[in-house]
């Protein structure tokens, strides 16, 4: 059985955080709750943001499990194909150049 893997997600928008590292690289999974929370913690004091201002990515961001996050929290947007007019959905977490509603999608 493998090990769980977390996620950091904005709780109104239902994003995965994605956070750069020291090194230039960003994650945006982790492989264990310590480590996902040692993570949020390191971005929020990175912020620059005191504990009591209410934008404190503390309050802001949540951590969930990827399995739950996708079948429970994930939320879906409407869209509309940039070359058919259709209106369709998709997840907030689709890359713009992978949506069927951006330029970047049709020119490659």
């Amino acid at each position: 059985m493998s090990k769980p893997i977390w996620v950091i997600y904005h709780k109104s928008s239902t994003a995965i955080l994605s956070i750069r590292t020291a090194r230039g690289s960003s994650t945006k999974q982790y492989y264990g709750m310590p480590a996902a929370a040692a993570a949020l913690t390191r971005y929020c004091k990175r912020s620059g943001m005191l504990p009591t201002d209410d934008l404190y990515p503390l309050y802001t961001h949540g951590i969930a499990e990827r399995d739950h996050y996708h079948a429970h929290i994930e939320r879906q947007v409407e869209r509309v194909n940039m070359m058919s007019g259709e209106r369709y959905m998709e997840s907030v977490n689709t890359p713009r150049c992978c949506s069927p509603s951006s330029e970047a999608y049709w020119s490659m």
